[in-house]
């Protein structure tokens, strides 16, 4: 989509459905509806099908760059640096080899599966290792310190769609902070849609950025 687009125009917003399971091992067509062109935004619609049916659909919004009329945010949470953490992968390897850790079967699957299907792309390093591996209960707000492994370029619409890509990973796992400790199994677990703002355009996804999740209500 963003190669439909200006080099004047940045990506701000997107908002995305996931509407069917897909296979990895077929063919996935992507196709691009350009809703408008303004001369301040842009919008764009993308549709990923396979065999015949939808997969996924976003709404793509992009503005043209502006002085700031107004600016604020809130401030860094004060948490402990990259340099200080173990890797995500690590935390769970130890957990699951530590004879003092009494894990049911469910969690110990979970545990596997979430080893299995870690992102070979990406350095994550977990600020609480403990509500990483969902040991006990807490509350549902988590914070874990990721980068592309590898040197992305300097391409920021890359580094755009690398974030986007990453930004979706622990969301599920967060809601689970208060309940999976406490007995719960859950079914299934996915995402249904997804929305992304972008606030700054320049930066570096090859850089440790630091993700913060949060679930403030669950109902099931």
């Amino acid at each position: 989509a963003a190669k439909t687009i200006t080099p004047a125009y940045n990506v701000h917003s997107l908002h995305s459905y996931f509407l069917k399971a897909g296979n990895v091992n077929k063919p996935i067509l992507y196709s691009i509806d350009r809703v408008r062109d303004g001369r301040s935004f842009c919008t764009r619609c993308v549709k990923a099908v396979q065999d015949g049916e939808a997969l996924y659909t976003s709404e793509i919004s992009f503005h043209k760059a502006k002085p700031h009329s107004i600016e604020h945010q809130s401030p860094m949470p004060k948490v402990a640096q990259p340099g200080d953490l173990r890797d995500g992968k690590e935390v769970i390897r130890d957990c699951l080899a530590d004879p003092k850790v009494k894990l049911d079967k469910f969690h110990r699957a979970f545990l596997e599966r979430r080893l299995d299907d870690f992102p070979s792309t990406f350095d994550i390093k977990p600020v609480c290792p403990d509500s990483y591996l969902l040991l006990k209960p807490s509350e549902p707000r988590f914070f874990t310190w990721v980068k592309a492994v590898g040197h992305i370029g300097s391409d920021d619409r890359l580094h755009q769609c690398v974030a986007a890509y990453i930004s979706d990973s622990s969301m599920v796992g967060t809601a689970l902070l208060p309940h999976l400790a406490r007995g719960f199994i859950p079914s299934m677990l996915f995402s249904l849609d997804h929305s992304i703002w972008f606030h700054h355009h320049k930066f570096r996804i090859d850089d440790w950025m630091l993700y913060e999740t949060e679930s403030p209500i669950a109902r099931m």
